[in-house]
């Protein structure tokens, strides 16, 4: 993966952001961070026991829950987190889109 402490903690400048765009994307960024944790537990105790019959994420804007799920089903759910993650981690960096307007 990457060097998830350094990139947390980024503090680079950032000034094409606003201060609520800013301050949503760190929100989004400790969200991501929380359920990949939780999802990776999830996964390591799937490895272990073989099966897993439910799981929960809290993500502080809601809560889902969902049955059974396959060890092939959670590492794509933990991949796409990781994608995520990144984007969120590029747009607080300034790299990447940021924000894209499309035109018909």
């Amino acid at each position: 993966m990457f060097d998830i402490i350094n990139i947390l903690s980024y503090n680079g400048s950032m000034a094409c952001l606003s201060a609520w765009r800013r301050s949503m994307y760190i929100t989004r960024r400790d969200n991501l961070t929380a359920q990949i944790t939780s999802i990776n537990t999830v996964i390591d105790a799937a490895i272990l026991s073989g099966k897993v019959n439910s799981i929960e994420f809290d993500s502080g804007e809601g809560k889902q829950k969902t049955s059974y799920r396959s060890l092939n089903e959670l590492q794509k759910m933990a991949d796409g987190l990781d994608i995520r993650l990144d984007q969120v981690l590029n747009a607080l960096r300034g790299a990447g889109v940021v924000n894209m307007g499309l035109k018909r």
